[in-house]
């Protein structure tokens, strides 16, 4: 009997080692689908690599897409680049809306690059400490210090993400380019 009950007890501490690790928590999953979050990614390599042979190096454009909305940021230097860069977005049968918030400035130096990149860690450390909101609904930009928030969201997720985004220390602006779920 005492033999047993050791055996028993050796092949509960045995399984118990072989027990694999459980599986690391998996972030919030996009409300996109799979599909979606590709062609988006490739709607946007593709737009970058048109604007930039389009405008050349005298602008400094960039193409972001969310669920086919789509965002034009950055610098032209006139206004008939800004057209130009609507036009080549425009040609994209699969964009379903255009939000071109360029602005018509020299191009940012980098000063102003590298600011916009420590606003955006911070306002995207305030998105994934905000109860009640999965960062993943939420895509943030930031440009010369206006940050754009754009993802599928119901409006309290939306006012949860302003509020958080708008109280970042250097934020000037928040523009929400919400897709809602309600």
């Amino acid at each position: 009997m005492k033999a047993t009950v050791a055996r028993c007890a050796a092949l509960l501490i045995l399984a118990g080692c072989a027990t694999p690790p459980a599986a690391p928590a998996k972030p919030q999953p996009d409300r996109r689908t799979p599909a979606a979050y590709q062609a988006d990614q490739a709607l946007e390599t593709r737009l970058n690599n048109r604007l930039k042979v389009q405008l050349g190096n005298k602008a400094n454009v960039k193409a972001y897409s969310f669920n086919r909305f789509l965002l034009l940021t950055g610098e032209v230097p006139d206004s008939a680049s800004r057209a130009k860069a609507q036009e080549v977005v425009g040609q994209e049968n699969s964009v379903r809306l255009v939000f071109n918030e360029t602005q018509i400035a020299e191009p940012s130096i980098a000063y102003q690059n590298a600011r916009d990149q420590w606003l955006f860690k911070e306002a995207q450390q305030a998105l994934e400490q905000t109860d009640g909101l999965a960062p993943r609904h939420v895509r943030l930009v930031v440009k010369n210090n206006v940050a754009y928030l754009m993802g599928i969201v119901n409006r309290r997720e939306a006012a949860l993400a302003e509020q958080r985004v708008a109280a970042t220390v250097g934020i000037a602006r928040v523009i929400s380019l919400f897709e809602y779920l309600d």
